[in-house]
């Protein structure tokens, strides 16, 4: 099964949906069959279990099993009342009742779960600590910042890096045993020496990444941050996870004025109104200093249901919805004309922007990269808001008149996806680039831009404040990283000055 179920609970599920695929096979469907899918009580405290503790939903557990989504809602609803639920007893061919309550149903998990303490498992999914982080994935609190608990996805990320890590310590036992000096189990339970694992990550990343020691920094890094999730290691690697800087590469790729400049004049002449509307949605991501927005949308949905709260919409769905959509309100694809920022004069200064990645609105009020946007959105908006629409990227490409290839013909997230994804790989050839561009380089371009405009970085990074420049960066380490990396003239000048200091100084001591 793809998804990450406690060992107990994903066996018996396993031989459930066995029987009905067997089921299938041999009767041509489970109507035909004519009796109750489920035979042991144990098989009903499972199903139960995974939707009512794990927050599996009907439908997903349905899909698990091979079983109509009704089937599975109709025996929660009779649990749920107190009703008896049928099975079918095998070996005495007779149809019986099983009545639970949810206490029934936990304290039979429960002893299940108990920890063994056995120095070697198959799956981490056996052991007390991970189970525990399962039934209640609660995060390390950092203050304002995204949700209380992690998102299934999350979850099932976190506990296959540390079943990498059990599966390296149980395949190589002998050779960690000799390296270290003792025996080391494969059961987190039993995991008690920081060192030891932390030495353990390093080996097995090293070894994945032979001869490219940037990558194993990278790779560890990542180990220890899943491991540190866990409640049990959550105050492990205190001082080796290191900075972001320790593993960052900035990406020589991206846009400068001169670039902009290029692609404005192209824009204007060619008469293409494709590339016009790029030229307009792709200044303001830009000038704006924006994520693209559409990573976040996913994410979103699936940190809500995580915290309990009720939507109407799956993850998945959310690449369907037309960008004038209220849930669309993230980053670039998110920026609606009624968070435009105006001037007493009338004038369109800006936007305000959220970032669901850091929870944060920032300010675009300071028209820094060309005025001419600014009017051009202007114009824009006057126009959309006689249609009614709400989406500032959306209104750009309907008022160029660009349209959707497929996607029925919407302005859809995935739609936009698509065509802004391959517009911005035109860009290598149109401006005779050395390298490719994707739409999240053009939010290097920001800085990088900023940083040939002399402005200086503590208004460009703005990690908290909101100086009006757009978009800043949660993570002012990596924004420090790319700044000085796109800033080099104005290094080389800083050091032509510097070298002329030490020759004056120089000539009056002579």
């Amino acid at each position: 099964m793809s998804q990450v179920l406690p060992k107990p609970i994903e066996t018996i599920l396993i031989q459930i949906r066995d029987r009905v695929n067997q089921v299938r096979k041999t009767y041509g469907s489970l109507a035909k069959y004519g009796y109750p899918i489920l035979e042991s009580r144990d098989e009903v405290i499972a199903l139960i279990y995974t939707i009512k503790e794990l927050g599996y939903s009907a439908n997903e557990i349905a899909k698990m099993l091979g079983l109509d989504k009704s089937t599975v809602y109709k025996l929660v609803k009779k649990f749920e009342r107190g009703e008896n639920i049928t099975i079918f007893n095998k070996e005495k061919k007779t149809l019986e009742g099983v009545s639970l309550t949810l206490d029934d149903v936990k304290k039979t998990v429960e002893e299940w779960l108990k920890p063994r303490a056995r120095k070697w498992l198959k799956d981490v999914t056996e052991a007390s600590c991970i189970i525990e982080f399962m039934k209640n994935p609660i995060k390390i609190q950092r203050k304002g910042k995204h949700s209380l608990r992690y998102t299934r996805r999350q979850v099932i990320d976190t506990i296959n890096r540390v079943n990498e890590i059990a599966e390296y310590i149980l395949a190589n036992k002998e050779r960690i045993t000799k390296h270290l000096g003792k025996e080391i189990p494969n059961n987190p339970d039993l995991w008690d020496d920081e060192d030891v694992i932390f030495e353990i990550i390093r080996m097995m990343c090293y070894e994945k990444h032979q001869g490219d020691d940037f990558k194993a920094r990278v790779c560890t890094r990542r180990y220890m941050q899943m491991l540190k999730r866990i409640p049990k290691f959550r105050e492990w690697f205190k001082g080796r996870i290191g900075t972001v800087r320790d593993v960052i590469r900035p990406k020589e790729a991206t846009l400068f004025y001169e670039h902009y400049l290029k692609l404005k004049k192209i824009a204007k002449e060619s008469g293409d109104k494709e590339l016009y509307a790029f030229w307009l949605i792709a200044g303001l991501h830009i000038e704006g200093g924006s994520r693209e927005g559409w990573s976040s949308l996913e994410a979103q949905i699936e940190r809500m249901i995580a915290d309990g709260i009720q939507v109407n919409i799956k993850p998945k769905d959310v690449w369907s919805l037309d960008l004038d959509h209220d849930l669309i309100n993230t980053s670039l694809i998110g920026i609606k004309w009624e968070h435009a920022i105006w001037s007493a004069k009338g004038e369109l200064l800006g936007f305000r922007i959220y970032e669901e990645k850091t929870k944060k609105w920032w300010e675009l009020r300071i028209p820094w990269l060309d005025k001419e946007l600014h009017e051009e959105w202007k114009k824009i908006y006057e126009w959309a808001k006689h249609k009614g629409y709400k989406s500032v990227v959306k209104s750009i490409l309907l008022y160029c008149g660009v349209k959707p290839r497929n996607h029925n013909g919407k302005w859809t997230v995935s739609a936009f996806r698509a065509w802004y994804s391959r517009m911005c790989k035109k860009l290598k050839d149109l401006l005779g680039l050395p390298w490719d561009i994707t739409p999240h380089r053009l939010r290097s371009a920001h800085i990088s831009i900023l940083a040939e405009f002399r402005i200086p970085m503590e208004l460009v990074l703005q990690s908290s404040a909101n100086t009006g420049f757009g978009v800043g960066w949660d993570d002012i380490t990596t924004a420090v990283i790319f700044y000085m990396r796109f800033s080099m003239s104005l290094i080389n000048e800083y050091l032509q000055q510097a070298e002329a200091i030490k020759q004056k100084i120089a000539r009056q001591i002579a």
